[in-house]
């Protein structure tokens, strides 16, 4: 089955809105040159593991069945120099779905093509692909406090060993204030970045960018984060997970729908 996808590329944190102090930040945090550190080795390592059918994920989870996250998609990403990298995504309608801005141009290196990968060969059969709602009867919520879902592709520890795990990994991760996410990553952290606490080792990592934080609120489960950064010394050590904040985009995700 052939379907036409668009992407919306959200990002955390603008480097232009502080040139000086972001910049230096920001290679530090895993967001900066995403495709070489981490993208890239994750697609070859993805492939070594699916083609010997395991896989490895997210840190600090465990395996998520099918149909849980049923809006969860993979991008198989062709990089302008003709090497494969991987991201995250969330289907939040049958031809859109959202995904990190580093995925498309990390500081460094620059996409060319996308290839999608849902959890069905047909677009809402079953329970196994349907897209996510948008928060938008939670416009004025920061959510601190919260607990939340994070799903995603990507490492399951620091040291990216290969097991027998199933192919997508979920966690459960308690929501922060920016003010507590600031302490971590400075004035990376804007009114647009949402984080989770990294307490107990938890949390995202390398290949799970651009991936969805869900919530269940108001009946539903609705995004309100996609997978940005986090800190470059790993994704064990206890630190924070920053995310970009759909509620501060949800106007211009609207418009491109």
């Amino acid at each position: 089955m052939k379907a036409f996808l668009g992407i919306l590329l959200l990002c955390a944190a603008a480097m232009a809105e502080v040139p000086e102090q972001v910049n230096v930040v920001a290679e530090e945090t895993t967001a900066f040159d995403y495709h070489n550190k981490i993208g890239i080795p994750e697609a070859a390592r993805i492939k070594q593991q699916e083609e010997a059918s395991e896989a490895s994920r997210i840190v600090g989870g465990s395996a998520a069945g099918l149909g849980v996250y049923p809006y969860q998609a993979g991008l198989v990403i062709t990089m302008s120099t003709g090497g494969t990298s991987v991201c995250g995504a969330s289907l939040v309608t049958n031809n859109r779905l959202t995904t990190a801005a580093h995925c498309w141009w990390d500081g460094r290196n620059q996409a060319r093509q996308f290839v999608v990968v849902l959890g069905s060969t047909t677009l809402f059969s079953g329970d196994n692909i349907r897209n996510i709602a948008l928060p938008t009867n939670a416009l004025n919520q920061n959510f601190a406090g919260q607990w939340a879902w994070a799903s995603g592709f990507g490492r399951t520890s620091d040291s990216a060993g290969i097991s027998n795990n199933q192919f997508l990994s979920h966690v459960r991760l308690q929501v922060i204030t920016n003010a507590v996410c600031q302490q971590t990553f400075g004035n990376i952290v804007i009114a647009s970045t949402i984080c989770t606490s990294g307490a107990g080792g938890v949390g995202t990592c390398g290949g799970d960018s651009g991936g969805p934080l869900a919530l269940d609120w108001g009946g539903q489960r609705i995004l309100i984060g996609i997978t940005s950064f986090g800190s470059a010394r790993g994704c064990q050590v206890g630190l924070p997970a920053a995310f970009a904040r759909v509620t501060s985009f949800t106007a211009w995700i609207q418009a491109r729908l």
